[in-house]
């Protein structure tokens, strides 16, 4: 496995572990494989703060990541205090320089991991419950009981 999604306790998150480890025999580039680790580390951590399994995840849930991401500064782009503010210009070249949160790029790429993620398991006949689903982005999130 050329990534791998660890827990709190530094174990591997195995459903994680099994849906990459078919995109890789899916021949899937192993830096498409980092991005989706990236971005279902987003997922969990936020499953993990509002302590929901990702078997019991809503469309709240995501709802909720989405709202967070819009509004959490990103931690790949701090800045150095003494550097030009996120956002403005840099007079030589004309170029923006990053904005400090999170992209609608990022955004997205999270949502396509995650509705790729719960699309692998539900091939499969595993993951959440099916009791009454609801869609987020074609990808079908239940909830349980």
């Amino acid at each position: 496995m050329p990534y791998l999604l660890l827990d709190g306790g530094d174990e591997p998150v195995v459903p994680v572990s099994d849906w990459t480890t078919d995109l890789i025999v899916g021949d899937a580039s192993p830096n498409t494989c980092r991005a989706y680790c990236y971005a279902l580390l987003t997922w969990f951590r936020v499953l993990w703060t509002i302590e929901v399994d990702w078997q019991r995840a809503t469309e709240g849930d995501v709802a909720a990541m989405v709202g967070w991401m819009r509004g959490a500064k990103n931690p790949q782009r701090v800045r150095r205090p003494d550097s030009a503010p996120a956002g403005s210009v840099d007079l030589k070249i004309g170029k923006r320089y990053l904005p400090d949160r999170y992209g609608a790029s990022t955004i997205n790429l999270t949502l396509a991991a995650v509705r790729g993620f719960y699309e692998f398991h539900a091939h499969l006949g595993e993951g959440p419950v099916l009791t009454s689903s609801c869609m987020v982005g074609g990808a079908t999130l239940d909830r349980g009981p």
